[in-house]
């Protein structure tokens, strides 16, 4: 497997969330399990917000190794934001 490398600027920022809280889990929407002793655990999620404030990019996983490759991402993200693309998933 190869590292990630990236040559540029990337303007954003970072929010994480506490997803060991039963409420958080179920608002993001992500896949979750308890261990033996009561412990829950959240499976990856990942929310790309867009400057309008709006999800522009969302995906989660129901396994820890359900990871997107982030070449692929950034990608995706500035075709997305280039072609001014409208938000996909919803009808209004």
């Amino acid at each position: 497997m190869q590292g990630f490398s990236f040559k540029g600027t990337i303007n954003c920022q970072l929010k994480l969330i506490n997803t060991t809280k039963k409420n958080n889990i179920k608002a993001l929407g992500l896949w979750a399990f308890s261990h033996k002793d009561g412990s829950i655990y959240a499976e990856p999620g990942l929310f790309v917000i867009n400057p309008e404030q709006k999800i522009q990019i969302m995906g989660t996983g129901n396994t820890a190794s359900c990871r997107p490759d982030l070449h692929v991402l950034l990608d995706g993200i500035k075709g997305i934001q280039s072609r001014a693309l409208p938000l996909m998933g919803t009808i209004e």
